[in-house]
This record gives structure tokens, C-alpha cells and sequence, in this order.
């Protein structure tokens, strides 16, 4: 939602169906959103939790002045970033180290200390395989960013229509999780995790 609008502060999957409907072209349609969230979350190392008694955002408010920040380009800018956690969690920090998108520079850069936190999906399989610390967000500055199928209307069928609604339906966080474990972490084909998840679920 926030690659669409930046400045987006929807806190619940209804307001997120809501804004899509306005801010998507016409040929685009959304369909039911999964209980899987792959969402934002501000990850330390385990010796930063443990230094400082971090458990959620909140805790870094005495700290975060010493901190040097990582995320993508566009969190610098974006109320899902910086700016939301300086407004609702008056968080300023020492600096911030433009990265990739939660991806590989960003768990390198947070794993070797050249970040002392860093904006990671949720789903992120490094984050248990590192022993990262995700810090739970009390105010919600990362609102609801639930997996939501995304289609061209008269590209998709109804029947091709239904059966995403039936995986988005059978998916949630954790396996989320524990599927892209076994793609970025053991190598695994895409294709092959996704198919043995589907026959597992009887969905093909």
C-alpha cells in the first residue's frame, strides 16, 4: 500500500481494500486477502536487544540517537519508515544507510554492525536463522500489510479467480515463513516448495 502512496497510514485490511480501490488503475482488481503477513518489522541483533532492553519499538526511543538506521531508498521518506516512527514514536536517529528492500545488503549490513537496525519483512527467514530480534510495533506504525492477489480483470478468469481466493484462504504468516525458509536458506527451487505446498493442501 505505501508503494502507492507514501504518505499511507491504513491500520486495518478493510481501509488497505479501500485505498486500492481508489488508487489502482481500473483494470486492476484485488482479491481476498490472505491471513499471511509478510509485514514490515525493525530488527536488531540479539546483543543490541540484550544491551538495551529491547523488546519493541518503543524501546529504542533512549537509544535511537546513538543508532544508524537501515532500510530502502524510499523509507527515508515514507510515513511506514522514518517519518511515521519520528511522529508516533519520536524516534531520530543518528543516521540512515540507504539499503535494498529487507533484502541481502540489509541483513549483511544489520548481521556485520554497519546498521544497528533495520526495516526487515516479517517473513524473513535470516531473522531466526541470525538470531535477529524483531521488535513488536505497539502503535502500529506498520499497519496491516496482509498478501493480497492482485489481477487484471479481464485478463483473469472467475475460475482462476477462486482458486487464488483458496490459496490466499489456506495461507498464513507462519507458513509464509517456514516456505520462503526453504527457497532463500536451503536453495530449493520456487517452483517445487509451491508445488509440494499446494498437493499438501490439496489445491491443485
Amino acid at each position: 500500500m505505501s508503494y502507492l502512496d507514501v504518505k499511507d497510514t491504513s491500520t486495518t485490511t478493510e481501509t488497505v481494500d479501500t485505498a486500492l480501490s481508489r488508487l489502482l488503475p481500473k483494470e486492476l482488481t484485488v482479491l481476498d486477502p490472505s491471513q499471511a503477513e509478510d509485514k514490515n518489522t525493525i530488527a536488531v541483533t540479539k546483543k543490541t536487544a540484550d544491551a538495551h532492553g529491547l523488546k519493541t519499538i518503543a524501546d529504542l526511543a533512549p537509544v535511537a540517537s546513538s543508532m544508524q538506521f537501515g532500510g530502502a531508498p524510499e523509507d527515508k521518506e515514507r510515513f511506514q519508515g522514518l517519518v511515521g516512527l519520528k511522529k508516533v514514536y519520536g524516534l531520530d536517529f543518528k543516521g540512515f544507510k540507504p539499503l535494498d528492500q529487507a533484502g541481502p545488503l540489509t541483513i549483511t549490513a544489520l548481521a556485520d554492525g554497519n546498521v544497528d537496525a533495520a526495516i526487515l519483512y516479517s517473513t524473513t527467514p535470516e531473522i531466526k536463522q541470525r538470531g535477529f530480534v524483531a521488535l513488536t510495533d505497539p502503535e502500529n506504525v506498520f499497519g496491516v500489510q496482509n498478501v493480497i492477489p492482485l489481477v487484471n480483470s479481464e485478463a483473469v478468469p472467475e475460475k482462476a479467480r477462486k482458486v487464488l481466493d483458496s490459496i490466499a484462504k489456506a495461507l498464513d504468516t507462519t507458513t509464509l515463513t517456514a516456505l520462503n525458509a526453504k527457497v532463500q536458506i536451503d536453495k530449493e527451487s520456487p517452483v517445487a516448495v509451491a508445488k509440494q505446498w499446494l498437493e499438501e493442501k490439496s489445491l491443485i
